[in-house]
């Protein structure tokens, strides 16, 4: 049987294009149900595929100061190693962590903190790490703030005015570090990184925790203030020449994760792609097919940015077994990737840990398991 079809193509968001049919019998709608499925798993997916992943965030012992200060090109590269004997694609940094991140220069005085520039060291630190990251072929998600100091312990709150400035959008304080932190680190992704290594900006780790009115650090509006952030940043990424290989998010983290992206926090018009962090001992994502679902009927991929156990206790089989469940989860229901928190450190009594105090536990040897076969 002859089937003379006649396609024509749509331009459809994410810059992905749609195959469009005319009318057609039982044949042809075979053939376009095959097409349908095979744009599903490249839009779920990624042209790359499942992309399995590591958090590391920080260097085990540097948390706010492994850019300048406490820097050291062989821990990365250690780090990234171990990355890439796993079979990972990918690899999560923090870049401004915590309250006084030494990657910033601060201007003090007795009413007011604010951030002047990036360290001078900053960039070319950063460059090294890319370099380190090309070289192993890993990309690189870089996460600019972290939402959870907002409930760091009241003895760790310095620049704590500066914080709720910056949070609140007060004085100028955030369009002050728009221009002063942000673009400079994206005109170094436009010039400095042109094969694309960091291919994703995470402007808050887990944004929703300074949303929460219990938290006496905050946004006052909540997810109004967040969004309005998150949109305006995403405007001056939007409109940089980097945005041609960097995508854009602000992640989700707690409880609540799943509920708040359906429930459009962030706002889809403002973000690339939806980050979704999920902690539990069974290995399930909440209500998974909706997320992909809606990440999709915006033109947007979602991945599973975080995962971890719940259980209080460090647990070998249990981590192994969550591993296994989350990964497998996240690709059967068709997140383009999947990245456990978090990859090693010292035995500071961190459950997280997949190598721990130079033990290697057997959930890396799950994760290897997983990612090498894809």
């Amino acid at each position: 049987m002859r089937l003379n079809l006649r396609f024509s193509f749509q331009q459809q968001p994410d810059n992905q294009l749609c195959l469009r049919m005319p009318r057609m019998g039982f044949g042809r709608r075979f053939l376009r149900g095959l097409l349908m499925l095979s744009g599903f798993l490249t839009a779920s997916s990624g042209a790359w595929g499942f992309e399995a992943g590591w958090n590391q965030a920080w260097i085990e012992g540097r948390y706010g100061s492994q850019w300048v200060k406490g820097f050291d090109s062989r821990e990365f590269a250690r780090v990234m190693d171990v990355a890439a004997d796993s079979g990972a694609k990918r690899v999560r940094f923090w870049l401004f962590e915590g309250h006084q991140s030494d990657a910033l220069v601060w201007r003090s005085s007795a009413v007011l903190d604010e951030v002047v520039a990036l360290h001078p060291d900053f960039l070319p630190n950063l460059r090294r790490v890319v370099d380190l990251a090309r070289a192993r072929g890993l990309k690189l998600n870089l996460t600019l703030f972290d939402g959870n100091i907002a409930h760091f312990p009241a003895p760790n709150w310095a620049r704590k005015n500066f914080w709720w400035n910056f949070l609140n959008d007060i004085a100028g304080t955030r369009e002050a570090m728009r221009e002063r932190v942000l673009v400079p680190l994206l005109d170094f992704l436009a010039t400095e990184d042109p094969a694309g290594v960091v291919d994703q900006l995470d402007l808050m780790n887990e944004i929703n925790a300074v949303t929460l009115r219990r938290h006496e650090l905050r946004i006052e509006s909540g997810w109004t203030g967040a969004n309005a952030w998150i949109c305006d940043w995403a405007s001056r990424v939007r409109g940089h020449a980097a945005s041609a290989r960097v995508k854009w998010t602000a992640s989700v983290g707690w409880g609540d994760a799943a509920e708040m992206i359906l429930a459009n926090q962030p706002w889809p018009s403002c973000v690339d792609f939806f980050d979704l962090h999920v902690y539990g001992d069974g290995g399930d994502i909440p209500r998974a097919a909706e997320l992909v679902a809606h990440a999709r009927a915006h033109g947007k991929f979602i991945q599973l940015g975080e995962f971890g156990q719940a259980w209080w206790f460090e647990s070998d089989t249990l981590q192994a077994v969550l591993t296994r469940n989350f990964l497998r989860s996240a690709e059967a229901a068709g997140f383009r990737g999947a990245m456990p928190w978090r990859l090693m450190g010292e035995a500071n009594g961190e459950k997280f840990l997949y190598i721990k105090g130079g033990r290697v536990r057997p959930a890396w040897y799950e994760f290897q398991k997983f990612a090498q076969a894809r």
